[in-house]
């Protein structure tokens, strides 16, 4: 970031925020006068940009960065960058250049506009269109010319006139890439008046539409598009679902290659062609071709075509076309110095073809895009901190989609971004408007996703309406297979995403392709499974539910062994579909299911998976709803509601709710069968011994837990559950004040060989733990907070919220008493977040830890909060680098 050097009164300027004037600067000529005078022209240039940046702390202007032989400089008035740019012209125009140069000419430009600052490389940058604009209008300026925008004149005008700075009005030109523009050109004392006419695009054999809005947000993708077309790619099918941005990044693109095409650069809409004929017919029409027969459409294009050197065609919303394919392939066959682009929801599955294919906006592109189509409608509209997150969450909720976000922004006159949020789910009728400059088939978002569920085969049409049934991270192939009731599956998935109506992804780590219904799609294709009627719905739902519970099932047994962390990822991406399975399953368990207590297994999954992932607020949420569904059975070993009775019960023992803890107990004990003790008696052995330990009555917690290890190890049930009675054994000698410390630490030591060799990470974290209390009570630091590291790594290896906060806590307590005082306040404040996200009571206790030693060390208020800003907007790995970073 520039601070200006040998000047003792030099401060830093901050880049400028909101709407901010862009000024581009760009030395003429350099090229050539660098070869003709090789290494002398380098003190030259340096000079040159010692005059650019001699004023600019004076004017409060902020270098964004070097661009070859210029600057980008960023103001927060428009008056003080063009008060610069006339300084700087007349230094550089006065300034004694050595021989043989006597002249060093450079062109300024600039445009003002909002300008979202964002981070690229480490360095402050720009977002959205304004420094592009502000790049193309120094683009058409000549050596020694001063160009601004109209949107920069307006500002500056009625203030500079009194300062004997006028302006010359130069008329609307078309920029490269940018549309038209007003130019003006500043006139001032000691600058040339005459130049010749701007720089702009001339005469160039082309039928490209003037754009109606400024290209916002695909600057990335134009790129990647000329690149491919200078590659000598032969037709690019430039991919993507109604809405995303298709047309107008096709435009652009098109635009920006009109000198690069000695034949020309021709585009054809086709939303109105239907077939091969009607597609060259209409192809014809766009080349402005005499269509009286003979000879046909065909042949005159064909024609026309083969006598032009290099040309591009661009060939706009194919899609619909049925034989569109064909057509494509026999004009790049016939015709070898043509180039197609072409825009189309559907892949055309050509060899030729290359494909690239359109993703929605990242979130700060679609607010730079929104705010932009917002203040297009309405010109006071401004983005403000009372707006700012409902904008955000506006634009998350609609996914990116330029139409849905151009569709809400034509709404701007009538509701405050708010307002749109609240009726988001009346997505289809708020997403509508009466705007003329629209085609028909994309003034309203049902409209464009029914323009390509019509292209569907009615067997395609059936698969996407319950593929709707899909939530959250998506669904696999496998799954569609298992959930839906459809000929060929496989192929007509393939379709679907073919035709933009399913997007994919590939995990990394299973290396399996996800595919995902956007939200918009998602809702329109529900409504068209209601229309099959509820029983064929609740079928597919029916089969979405069970398939679900099995997966988690498998996920489950997974738990406490070595593939513990594969098995939690595999349920959270799950989750969703669970949540959504469950709903539906809570709302027809008296109607459409055949299975017994589906809802509470699926309430009994999701509250172990939300227990497992340290989340035991939303956990006990799950198993109270299994509670509230399943009525009491018969007593025996699988009874469903005295499952749901101990997890209840271990759930409110995290939560210190000691009462509740020993009701849900003495129910489950109520459920069990008289006859043989089994696994389900241990497991309310060692609940009834935890509630002992957390009364402090150690007796009977040793006796409960030895009892239900006797009854574990009786009927040869799997030594994993043996050793969390162990560790809870080794804990209770820790606890009791008279307890026998190497028998502690011996039991402690017997859980971790079991739970090392079965491969129980998250049981090795809680040993690890207990070992390093017992090193913290003999007051060997150094052991205690080697334990607790290795306790941290296991849970971070797990992504376990709860798991790393408790560990954190405890190696802060253990480094603190080392001396590392500073690195011991992070953990703290880091174990404290974690624990008010997950609801633990143990927040308090970390945030009591760091208060207090925060009081030691004196630390102000401001310090304080200093620190604990570090723990906000972080996931979970980012926050444990937080707590573990040297100071």
């Amino acid at each position: 970031m520039p601070i200006f050097p040998n000047d003792s009164s030099a401060r830093y300027v901050p880049p400028p925020t909101g709407v901010v004037t862009h000024v581009f600067t760009d030395m003429v000529g350099s090229s050539a006068l660098s070869e003709t005078y090789g290494d002398a022209f380098e003190s030259v240039r340096l000079e040159h940009f010692r005059l650019l940046r001699a004023d600019l702390r004076r004017f409060g202007g902020y270098e964004v960065k070097t661009t070859g032989d210029g600057i980008h400089l960023t103001f927060a008035g428009a008056a003080d960058a063009v008060r610069w740019a006339v300084a700087t012209q007349q230094a550089l125009l006065a300034y004694p250049w050595p021989n043989p140069i006597d002249q060093v000419l450079v062109r300024m430009g600039m445009y003002t506009g909002e300008s979202p600052l964002m981070e690229d490389n480490g360095r402050p940058d720009y977002a959205g269109p304004a420094p592009n604009r502000a790049a193309r209008v120094a683009g058409a300026a000549h050596g020694g010319q001063i160009l601004l925008s109209d949107s920069t004149r307006i500002l500056v005008e009625k203030d500079l006139i009194r300062e004997g700075i006028r302006f010359a009005d130069l008329g609307t030109h078309r920029l490269k890439g940018i549309g038209e523009v007003h130019l003006h050109q500043v006139l001032a004392e000691g600058l040339p008046e005459r130049f010749p006419p701007p720089a702009t695009l001339g005469v160039v054999r082309h039928n490209l539409p003037l754009p109606l809005t400024p290209f916002v947000g695909r600057e990335d993708d134009v790129l990647a598009l000329t690149d491919l077309l200078s590659q000598g790619k032969r037709l690019i099918t430039l991919l993507g679902f109604g809405g995303i941005g298709k047309t107008r990044t096709a435009l652009q693109v098109a635009e920006l290659c009109s000198e690069v095409f000695p034949g020309g650069v021709w585009w054809c809409d086709l939303a109105q062609a239907q077939t091969r004929d009607a597609l060259m017919q209409k192809v014809a029409v766009d080349l402005r071709l005499d269509l009286q027969p003979p000879p046909s459409a065909r042949e005159r294009v064909f024609a026309w075509l083969r006598e032009r050197r290099r040309t591009l065609l661009a060939l706009d919303n194919l899609e619909q076309v049925a034989d569109g394919e064909e057509a494509i392939l026999e004009l790049i066959r016939g015709l070898p110095d043509l180039v197609c682009l072409v825009t189309s929801r559907r892949r055309l599955g050509l060899e030729a073809e290359t494909v690239y294919e359109l993703q929605p906006f990242p979130l700060p592109t679609a607010v730079v895009f929104f705010v932009e189509r917002a203040r297009a409608r309405q010109p006071n509209f401004t983005r403000n901190a009372e707006n700012e997150a409902d904008i955000m969450t506006l634009c998350q909720r609609l996914e990116g989609v330029p139409l849905a976000l151009e569709l809400a922004a034509a709404r701007i006159t009538a509701l405050t971004p708010r307002q749109m949020v609240q009726r988001l789910n009346e997505r289809f009728r708020l997403l509508q408007a009466r705007l003329p400059d629209l085609p028909e088939r994309q003034r309203a978002l049902r409209t464009t996703i029914e323009w390509s569920y019509q292209l569907l085969t009615e067997d395609q049409r059936a698969l996407f309406a319950q593929l709707s049934v899909f939530t959250g991270a998506g669904f696999t192939l496998d799954d569609a297979e298992a959930v839906c009731d459809s000929p060929d599956v496989f192929e007509d998935t393939q379709t679907l995403r073919d035709h933009s109506l399913l997007r994919t992804e590939i995990e990394s780590q299973t290396q399996t392709t996800r595919y995902s219904l956007p939200e918009s799609l998602r809702e329109y294709a529900a409504e068209r499974l209601r229309e099959q009627g509820a029983e064929a719905a609740d079928a597919v739902r029916r089969r979405h539910a069970l398939h679900f519970l099995a997966r988690a099932g498998d996920d489950l047994s997974r738990l406490r062994t070595a593939d513990e962390g594969g098995a939690l990822r595999a349920l959270e991406s799950v989750s969703a579909d669970l949540h959504e399975a469950e709903l539906w399953a809570g709302q027809r368990r008296e109607g459409a299911i055949p299975v017994p207590d589906l809802h509470g297994h699926l309430c009994l999954s999701l509250g172990l998976l939300f227990f497992r992932l340290g989340f035991p607020q939303q956990a006990l949420h799950y198993i109270r709803n299994g509670l509230a569904s399943v009525a009491p059975a018969d007593p025996g070993p699988d009874n469903l509601r005295r499952r749901l009775n101990r997890e209840a019960a271990g759930l409110y023992l995290d939560i210190s709710q000691i009462e509740q803890a020993r009701q849900c107990l003495n129910e489950a004990r109520s459920q069990a069968a008289m006859a043989d003790a089994d696994e389900g008696s241990a497991d309310e052995e060692n609940l009834f011994g935890q509630i002992a330990l957390a009364e402090k009555d150690f007796p009977a917690a040793r006796a409960y837990f030895r009892r239900a290890l006797e009854i574990r190890r009786a009927i040869g049930a799997s030594p994993v559950g043996d050793a969390i009675l162990l560790n809870n054994l080794g804990l209770t000698e820790y606890q009791d004040p008279n307890g026998n410390t190497p028998l502690g630490i011996s039991l402690l030591k017997e859980a971790l060989a079991i739970r090392e060799r079965a491969g129980d990470v998250r049981g090795m974290a809680a040993t690890r733990n207990n070992l390093g209390n017992f090193a913290f009570a003999a007051q060997d630091w150094t052991e205690a907070a080697r334990c607790y590291a290795i306790a941290l790594d296991c849970e971070r290896r797990l992504r376990h919220p709860f798991g790393v906060a408790l560990a954190l806590n405890n190696y802060g307590e253990a480094i603190e008493q080392s001396g590392e005082s500073e690195r011991a306040l992070l953990c703290y404040a880091v174990a404290a977040h974690l624990f008010r996200e997950s609801g633990s009571p143990y927040a308090d206790f970390c945030e009591n830890n760091f208060t207090r030693l925060a009081a030691s060390r004196n630390l102000s208020p401001d310090d304080r909060e200093r620190i604990r800003r570090q723990t906000q907007g972080k996931n979970l790995e980012r926050l444990c680098s937080v707590a573990l970073s040297q100071p």
